[in-house]
C-alpha cells in the first residue's frame, strides 16, 4: 500500500493485525499497531486490542494479554470473562483471579 500512496484505514490494520495474531508474529503485531497510532493517526477500537489480546491468548502468554486490556479506555464484559476463562484453561489462576476482580 505505500508503494502505491493508498492510505491504510482502521479496518485495514483489523486485517493486518488478525493476519499477525493467526502466523504468531508478535514483534509484527505490536509494530504494526504502533504504527497505525503514530503514523497514521489511527485510534485503535475494539477490534485491534482483540486482535492483540488473541494473539497473546493463542500463544499462551496470558500476562501480556491481560496487559492490553489494561491499556484499554473501555473494556467490555465479554472481554474480562473470555480473560477469566482462558487462563482457568490455562491454568493460571492467580491471574483469573486478578482478572476476575
Amino acid at each position: 500500500m505505500r508503494l502505491v500512496s493508498i492510505r491504510p484505514n482502521k479496518i485495514t490494520f483489523v486485517g493486518v493485525l488478525s493476519a499477525c495474531s493467526f502466523a504468531g508474529m508478535v514483534g509484527e503485531a505490536l509494530a504494526y499497531f504502533e504504527m497505525m497510532k503514530t503514523e497514521y493517526k489511527i485510534k485503535p477500537v475494539m477490534d485491534h486490542f482483540a486482535c492483540l489480546i488473541d494473539m497473546f491468548v493463542r500463544l499462551g502468554r496470558l500476562d501480556e494479554a491481560f496487559g492490553i486490556i489494561k491499556k484499554m479506555d473501555l473494556v467490555y464484559e465479554f472481554i474480562w470473562s473470555t480473560m477469566v476463562a482462558v487462563c482457568r484453561s490455562h491454568g493460571n489462576l492467580e491471574l483469573g483471579f486478578s482478572v476476575a476482580k
